[in-house]
């Protein structure tokens, strides 16, 4: 069985901790590559122990989530929000949060905050979108009181945790077109269903939404960006 990412409450909000265990390592080390952090663990490591030294480490690690989190910023050349490419421009005066103007993305921020103000703009995204569209599939899917969360996870879009009856949407979401960011909620809730990405699955996706193959396809496009 996975074991539950750790999750930390950050000044930019959750942060998602993966738990990795490996044959190859010996003691308990931290690794943050593109934004994401993961801690390696033993085989037979103790999931509590690991918690407590991500928790030790929890300073360390938001450090430099946030630190590359501004270097991407940086590098990227257009801001991606629901599937449309911006050019993104930060302003120190004159609102709050983010409006568009055109082909712009205006981000207003304080110097220095341009990475961690990127990110709590697409977690307010997310989070608008699930308000608005995740209770129609819910009901659509015969599912009841599913939980959500927004992290700032790197290694998906969506993963569902059906032991906590809990689906956990990263930021990225707000990258993608909404019909993409649709499937991704009728994705993860047909996991309660079907764990695994057998045909079975697949099936009972179709059945909720029959043109997924398409979204899927669409998806993939946006991957990364």
């Amino acid at each position: 069985m996975t074991d539950l990412p750790v999750i930390l409450d950050t000044p930019d909000g959750k942060l998602e901790v993966s738990v990795v265990r490996s044959a190859r390592s010996r003691r308990m080390s931290i690794v943050v590559k593109d934004a994401a952090a993961s801690v390696r663990m033993p085989l037979r490591g103790s999931y509590a122990s690991a918690e407590s030294y991500v928790r030790r480490m929890s300073g360390w690690i938001a450090g430099h989530v946030a630190k590359q989190r501004e270097d991407l910023v940086k590098k990227q050349r257009g801001f991606w929000l629901w599937g449309e490419c911006y050019r993104v421009v930060f302003a120190r005066s004159g609102g709050r949060g983010h409006r568009i103007d055109g082909d712009e993305l205006i981000v207003f921020c304080k110097e220095g905050d341009e990475a961690a103000a990127c990110e709590r703009l697409l977690r307010r995204e997310v989070r608008a979108f699930l308000d608005r569209r995740f209770a129609y599939w819910e009901r659509l899917t015969g599912r009841d009181g599913v939980k959500t969360m927004v992290t700032g996870a790197e290694s998906y879009y969506g993963k569902c945790f059906t032991d906590r009856n809990e689906i956990r949407f990263s930021s990225r979401v707000a990258r993608l077109p909404l019909r993409c960011a649709e499937y991704v909620i009728v994705h993860e809730l047909c996991h309660f269903y079907v764990p695994d990405h057998s045909a079975a699955f697949y099936a009972k996706v179709a059945r909720f939404m029959p043109d997924y193959a398409q979204r899927r396809k669409e998806m993939k496009e946006y991957y990364k960006k």
